[in-house]
């Protein structure tokens, strides 16, 4: 079992599981995404830096065409400036481009180079500006930027090099850690649906092997072994009612059987001690009817499935709410119309819900259909409890080499005189010699199966009416058999 010691509701453990994957998902979504953005952003700046060093060389080129042609111009003011405002942007870019390669010896050794050599052109070219007439010591100084700034040009591409390698270097590092923390993380989030499905697969082999054990006690239940053990106390709230419900029904009517048996017992004796008297056998035997009747009281069965089916319906178990419903239907029916007929339409409801039953029961064994034309069925009167026996038959007999497809189909046509009823199933049929026999009185093979089934309502029709041959069976033996009721309209049919 799942948890021995604490109990636990079967909503919250799956509003758990939807929660703990929803949050897992989440994760999962959410960690891709940052990574993603991550990788993105250090890309840009890859992007970003390479940038800055291709501008870096181009505000060189543009400085060193401004200082050779300084002398070659006469707006030598505006050459002036614009050289200035280039070396601001160098100033800015070095200042951003150290800032990201400071970790990294090789492009800070290039860097510190251009660094110095940056220091050398300024210092040459405030010289020369300072100086408006071109002559021998201006013209070297000139010479010397030139040189200077083809060294800066081979500097900045040295650098521009080493950065690069830098750059994907270090985003090859973040790519692999990321990657690194996603696979675990992943690894993570598995091995917590694993968990998840693990316990998945406990608790429903825990509730499968709870309902075995249910089903194995309703079925010596339907035996007739009452004496059976209690069941167990559920780990889970809902089973745990359901176990203590079962429980309470089995016991009250142990209960109810033994008290039972035991006023049987005196009822018994008090029979036998009257029965000496042969003047008073008849009435004996009329008392110990009525007062079997009026012991065996079927309002306390009524009332525990009501009880039970209310729990179920609580606890949101639309099924067995039918089956208790449809099971407290017919008890019902059977206190309430012992000796008073019915209208077709009470003992329509009956009957379906006797093979709703059924049909739960034996599941893919057997359905089946119910078909009513335009009839008031509710004026029509008739004996109670003909049709059920009728079902019942079909079910036992007809079904019982059928492990599948039986079909139990209801018809009811009207005509002027009479309501037909037909019953009709896909069973296996009656052999023809045994059609022959099924109502005959001597028909010992019968006697115990067909006597109490279709005899009684054969026997029950005819006293109802007045008329015989109100029932009659049609039977091809491997196909299946249909068993027509005939209800008389004012109590009479016509030939």
């Amino acid at each position: 079992m799942l948890i021995r010691n604490k109990k636990f509701s079967m909503k919250y453990v799956l509003l758990y599981i939807v929660l703990s994957m929803t949050i897992i998902g989440g994760i999962a979504i959410g960690l891709n995404q940052y990574i993603s953005r991550r990788l993105n952003f250090e890309l840009n700046e890859i992007i970003n830096f390479n940038i800055e060093l291709t501008n870096l060389k181009t505000y060189l080129n543009k400085n060193s065409f401004q200082v050779s042609n300084y002398f070659n111009r006469n707006d030598n003011e505006d050459y002036f400036i614009k050289y200035y405002d280039n070396r601001e942007s160098i100033i800015s870019i070095t200042e951003y481009i150290y800032d990201n390669i400071k970790q990294d010896e090789n492009s800070c050794m290039y860097y510190r180079i251009m660094e110095n050599l940056l220091i050398y052109e300024e210092e040459l070219t405030d010289s020369l500006f300072r100086v408006r007439s071109v002559d021998v010591q201006t013209y070297g100084t000139q010479q010397e930027l030139k040189r200077l700034y083809t060294f800066l040009d081979q500097i900045a591409n040295n650098l521009t090099e080493a950065c690069i390698k830098y750059q994907v270097s270090r985003y090859e590092n973040i790519n692999h850690l990321y990657k690194k923390v996603e696979r675990n993380a992943y690894i993570f989030l598995f091995v917590i649906v694993l968990l998840n499905f693990w316990y998945i697969v406990t608790l429903i082999k825990d509730i499968v092997s709870n309902l075995n054990d249910f089903s194995k006690s309703a079925a010596k239940l339907a035996l007739g072994n009452w004496y059976i053990a209690d069941i167990e106390p559920q780990n889970s709230i809902e089973l745990d009612l359901f176990a203590t419900a079962f429980n309470k029904m089995k016991n009250n009517i142990l209960d109810y059987m033994s008290e039972l048996e035991s006023k049987s017992q005196l009822e018994i004796e008090l029979m036998e001690q009257k029965l000496k008297n042969a003047q008073m056998t008849q009435l004996v035997k009329e008392s110990q009817l009525s007062n079997l009747q009026s012991q065996m009281n079927p309002h306390f069965l009524f009332n525990t499935l009501n009880i039970i089916s209310r729990t179920a319906m609580f606890d949101g178990n639309e099924k067995i709410v039918k089956l208790m419903q449809s099971m407290s239907k017919i008890l019902r029916y059977n206190v309430v119309n012992i000796h008073n007929l019915v209208s077709i339409r009470e003992e329509l409801d009956i009957v379906q819900a006797y093979l709703y039953i059924q049909e739960t029961r034996f599941q893919d064994q057997m359905s089946f259909d119910i078909k009513v034309e335009n009839i008031n069925l509710d004026e029509i009167n008739m004996p109670p409890m003909v049709l059920q026996p009728i079902a019942e038959n079909s079910i036992k007999h007809g079904f019982k080499n059928k492990e599948e497809g039986g079909i139990i189909n209801v018809r009811i046509l009207e005509n002027e005189v009479s309501v037909s009823i037909y019953v009709e199933d896909n069973g296996e049929g009656i052999a023809p010699d045994k059609l022959k026999k099924i109502f005959s009185e001597s028909n010992e093979e019968c006697k115990e199966k067909c006597n109490v089934g279709l005899k009684n309502v054969k026997k029950r029709l005819e006293l109802s009416f007045g008329q015989k041959d109100l029932l009659k069976i049609e039977s091809v033996y491997g196909y299946g058999t249909t068993v027509t009721i005939t209800i008389p309209k004012g109590g009479k049919v016509s030939d």
